[in-house]
């Protein structure tokens, strides 16, 4: 196994000893540095903020990674640098804090945010711009005109507290499944019809909505299968 395979695993690894003593050298070893640097940015979206785990702030380095690395899909695997990174699971952290630094993942294409404690959706989200899909299970209220800006998004689920869709999901000609259950709808606009490459539109579980028969034939001839 080569040097830097090796580096990988034990980084990657649940051995705290060993990851400890891999980071006594890294001054010799400055690939390890930018693999280090996705470590301490996860740690500042989710850990750094905890108000209610008092051990946290005793960690060095090499602890922090090992709790990093017990979580499952925290760490993208393999591990990469910060600008290889395509998708993120970053749920159940309520205490985190994505925006700005989420911002240099300019390469994201895949964004999960399930638990963290949201009530509206983060401006700088809309600046990611590779993103093709995101899911958000959080209490969010309110779908901004931001949404106009992710022209990839080929993927969106939210399940929250969502009473309309907005106009700006006109402009979503990539989005090919549209799910938002669990929410507060009452209508769907007759533009979700439109959309080019629409193949799914799941609504299940909002208990006051009502599709008038001529918008679900519509969406019957555009082949857009629609689940309330």
């Amino acid at each position: 196994m080569n040097t830097t395979n090796n580096h990988h695993d034990i980084l990657t690894g649940t051995d705290a000893a060993a990851i400890r003593k891999l980071l006594q050298f890294r001054a010799s070893h400055t690939s390890l540095d930018e693999w280090i640097a996705l470590y301490e940015s996860i740690w500042h979206m989710t850990y750094a903020n905890a108000t209610d785990m008092d051990e946290l702030k005793s960690m060095d380095l090499a602890e922090q990674i090992v709790l990093m690395n017990q979580q499952e899909d925290l760490i993208p695997n393999p591990l990469c640098l910060i600008q290889e990174v395509t998708a993120l699971d970053l749920g159940g952290f309520p205490d985190c804090v994505l925006f700005p630094e989420l911002n240099r993942y300019r390469q994201l294409k895949k964004l999960d945010l399930w638990e963290n404690g949201l009530t509206e959706i983060p401006p700088g989200l809309f600046e990611l711009s590779s993103l093709e899909e995101l899911r958000i299970i959080d209490p969010i209220r309110r779908l901004p005109e931001g949404f106009a800006q992710l022209k990839q998004l080929k993927k969106l689920c939210i399940e929250g507290e969502i009473e309309e869709i907005p106009e700006a999901f006109k402009t979503l000609e990539q989005l090919q499944n549209l799910e938002l259950e669990l929410n507060n709808l009452k209508e769907i606009p007759a533009f979700l019809a439109e959309l080019p490459q629409l193949k799914l539109l799941s609504l299940g579980y909002n208990t006051e909505l009502r599709i008038p028969p001529e918008l679900i034939t519509r969406f019957t001839e555009k082949g857009i299968r629609l689940e309330y």
